[in-house]
C-alpha cells in the first residue's frame, strides 16, 4: 500500500444528509448526557497521560456532537472549539455551555467532509486535535485536513469489530448486510500515518454498553442507520416498526452494543 493507492481508493460513502437527520433526531437525548470528568473518562486520561492537555492548548474536537468532550476540556485547556454537522447537536452543545457558564468554548456546525478550514482559520490553529466516537474523520482527505489543522497532537478513538443486537438482526430481516469487518479509519489511519512518516502509538479494550430510546425515536434512529447502508423502500420501514414493538420493554428500545475500542494518538 502507497499514499497514492490510498487516496484513491479510501474515499468515504456517509450519506451526510441522512447521518445530519440521525443526529439531529438524537440531539435531545445527548442533551441529558453529562459532562464527563476528566480524571474518571479513559480517553480524557488517555488525552491527559499522552500530553494533550494544558492550560496554554487551543483544542479542536472534529464531530463533537453535544460537546460534552471540549465542555469537559474547557476549565483545563485556554479554548475548547468543536464543530459537527448536525445544527441540532451544535444548538444542545451551545445551551449546555451557557448553563454550565463556559466562556472559552466555541461550537460550529459544519461538515467537516466538506469543511474549508483555510476559510474557518483553522489550519495550524489548535494544539491538539481529536476525534471521538465518530464517523466525521472516515477517508484520506478527512484525516488530511485534521492533521492541518494541529501543531502539536492528534488523538482518533473509534469502536471496531462492533455488534448491535436490535439493529443486527433488523438488518438481516431487511437483507442489509452486516458489517462485521474491522472499520478502515484505523488500519487506513495508521498506514497514512507511517508512510508520512509519523508515529502513532495504537492502544485497545473491550466494552458493553446499552442505549435505551422510546419507541418513536427508535424508530427514527434505525430507519436511519438502514438508510445509511441502503435504500429502504415504505414496506421495509413498516418491518422496523413492527420489530421495534416487539423490542419495547417497560417503555424503551434498549439496544445492547458490543465493542473494540481502539484509541491512536501522534505527535505532529
Amino acid at each position: 500500500m502507497n499514499l497514492e493507492y490510498l487516496k484513491e481508493n479510501w474515499i468515504s460513502d456517509i450519506n451526510i444528509n441522512v447521518m445530519r437527520e440521525l443526529w439531529d433526531n438524537s440531539a435531545g437525548d445527548y442533551y441529558k448526557k453529562p459532562v464527563p470528568e476528566i480524571d474518571k473518562d479513559s480517553f480524557l486520561c488517555y488525552m491527559k497521560e499522552n500530553g494533550g492537555i494544558d492550560e496554554e492548548y487551543t483544542t479542536l474536537d472534529i464531530g463533537c456532537g453535544s460537546g460534552v468532550y471540549s465542555m469537559a476540556l474547557a476549565p483545563y485547556v485556554k479554548k475548547a472549539v468543536g464543530c459537527d454537522l448536525s445544527p441540532k447537536m451544535i444548538e444542545t452543545a451551545n445551551l449546555r455551555a451557557g448553563e454550565e457558564k463556559l466562556t472559552n468554548t466555541e461550537f460550529v456546525a459544519v461538515d467537516w467532509y466538506a469543511c474549508d478550514i483555510e476559510e474557518y482559520g483553522w489550519e495550524k490553529a489548535f494544539d491538539v486535535v481529536f476525534a471521538h466516537m465518530t464517523p466525521a474523520v472516515g477517508d484520506y482527505v478527512s484525516l488530511e485536513k485534521m492533521l492541518l489543522c494541529a501543531k502539536k497532537k492528534c488523538f482518533i478513538q473509534k469502536n471496531v469489530r462492533r455488534t448491535d443486537k436490535i439493529q443486527d438482526e433488523l438488518f438481516v430481516k431487511l437483507g442489509i448486510p452486516v458489517k462485521k469487518d474491522n472499520d478502515p479509519l484505523i488500519s487506513n489511519a495508521f498506514s497514512y500515518l507511517w508512510l508520512n512518516g509519523y508515529e502513532p502509538k495504537v492502544s485497545f479494550h473491550k466494552e458493553v454498553w446499552n442505549a435505551d430510546r422510546e419507541y418513536e425515536d427508535a424508530v427514527k434512529w434505525y430507519i436511519n442507520r438502514a438508510k445509511q447502508r441502503a435504500d429502504i423502500s415504505a414496506n421495509d420501514e413498516d418491518k422496523i416498526k413492527e420489530y421495534l414493538r416487539d423490542c419495547v420493554e417497560d417503555g424503551l428500545v434498549r439496544e445492547i452494543m458490543s465493542a473494540t475500542i481502539v484509541t491512536m494518538h501522534w505527535d505532529m
